[in-house]
């Protein structure tokens, strides 16, 4: 569990020094704006689909109740997922197993995430 949470920890202060700390703050200002996302349910049965299919596109804005949170932890899951982060979770690994666009990658590092992406895994 302590290496659980020291990787959020160190994502965390990745992006803060990556993104920058006025993003950070504008986050916690947009947990009471409407989203302005689209989730795509359909994406996570679908081999080739994503549940946020935007999400390495834009700056995810919002929070809505309508979701539960695994639909959040999901989409943080499928930003690393996009880069072959490889996941330790048993479930997690058979669920990006499936997918057609997941490959492996144990050269994963934090630096391979963009600007935008480091932005939706803070906001989501």
């Amino acid at each position: 569990m302590k290496k659980k949470h020291s990787l959020f920890a160190l994502l965390a202060v990745f992006c803060m020094l990556f993104v920058g700390y006025p993003q950070i703050a504008k986050a916690e200002v947009n947990l009471n704006q409407e989203p302005n996302y689209t989730v795509n349910y359909e994406g996570t049965s679908d081999a080739a689909g994503y549940l946020f299919p935007q999400s390495s596109e834009f700056e995810f804005q919002g929070f809505s109740t309508e979701h539960e949170a695994w639909v959040y932890q999901y989409g943080i899951n499928e930003i690393y997922a996009r880069h072959g982060y490889c996941f330790q979770t048993p479930e997690v690994v058979e669920l990006f197993s499936a997918k057609t666009w997941y490959t492996p990658n144990a050269a994963f590092d934090l630096s391979m995430l963009s600007e935008t992406e480091c932005s939706a895994i803070i906001e989501l």
